[in-house]
């Protein structure tokens, strides 16, 4: 278990980071012309490069319950297609020794604008995925098929979504053999501050002789507070429909991101359930407690 002046010092150091990698990312700019050069080929290239590294903690900062680093490379082989491929890295703590992890890779491509709003009224595009788990995992890896969906009804109204069919590649005895999952809703552009966004997550897993089915409703408003600042507050409900009884849970997701430019940004979100309704009654939660922090950094070129 780590200690809070520890989990403190994780966090702090995480988020200075942000601001001295932006400086020193501009005194590399203003160096040379060759260093400005050198930047602008790999952006004029067809090379991509994202990653995204996130710390997770309690809210009282007293317990750090690891990180995670994903990676990922792209090739643009047209204006429509391109080859994609991940790396998820992860880092537990377990009696103060700290332990890297190889979680999972992927390879895959993708296919835009199969179908486009301004000529079909729909903007559909596909990805297909082969992923490799790592050792110990439900599986040895999946197969994957992904849409993208998206609707522009106005100027202010719009609509997107992915829907997910995933394939396990030798699970486990009573792991799931395969999985559907759909998550999508509407974006209201109230003003060029305010977007109101509303979603609904369905996933179902499927085994040899059982399935489970998990669904959430949640509403977000986004505020943009100055062209870097952004608020958010996710607040929804959510169903394991798998059980026999009637339950559902109450979630709540502030969050704050900063965008330092282009390439560089950071976000601090917090995720908790703050109570749950079962069979009609409801029951508390302690939501200060019983959450997750997460401080992300995410830079792509």
């Amino acid at each position: 278990m780590k200690t809070k002046k520890m989990a403190i010092a994780s966090l702090v150091a995480l988020s200075v980071s942000a601001p001295a990698f932006a400086a020193k990312e501009a005194v590399a700019n203003k160096s040379t012309e060759e260093s400005k050069s050198l930047i602008q080929q790999l952006k004029d290239s067809p090379f991509s490069l994202s990653s995204v590294l996130e710390n997770y903690t309690t809210l009282n900062l007293e317990e750090f319950n690891g990180s995670r680093l994903d990676t990922g490379i792209s090739y643009k082989l047209s204006d429509n297609d391109v080859l994609k491929s991940a790396v998820r890295l992860k880092v537990n703590e377990s009696d103060g020794d700290y332990e890297t992890t190889f979680s999972y890779a992927h390879v895959g491509y993708q296919r835009k604008g199969l179908l486009k709003n301004d000529k079909h009224g729909l903007d559909l595009g596909l990805q297909t995925r082969l992923y490799k788990y790592a050792e110990g995992a439900s599986a040895d890896g999946a197969v994957q098929v992904r849409f993208d969906l998206g609707k522009k009804f106005s100027d202010k109204l719009s609509s997107g979504g992915v829907a997910i069919y995933e394939e396990y590649l030798n699970p486990k005895s009573g792991k799931s053999n395969r999985l559907t999952y759909f998550e999508g809703g509407p974006t209201l552009n109230v003003n060029n501050k305010l977007d109101l966004t509303g979603t609904l997550i369905v996933q179902t897993a499927f085994k040899k002789d059982s399935q489970s089915t998990y669904g959430s409703l949640s509403v977000t408003p986004s505020y943009k507070l100055t062209e870097k600042v952004s608020l958010s507050h996710e607040a929804g409900v959510d169903r394991d429909f798998s059980g026999d009884a009637t339950t559902y849970g109450v979630n709540i997701n502030p969050s704050v991101s900063y965008s330092m430019n282009d390439q560089l940004s950071a976000s601090l979100d917090y995720e908790t359930q703050v109570g749950a309704i079962t069979d009609g009654k409801a029951y508390g939660r302690q939501w200060l407690t019983n959450g997750k922090l997460t401080l992300a950094m995410a830079y792509s070129l």
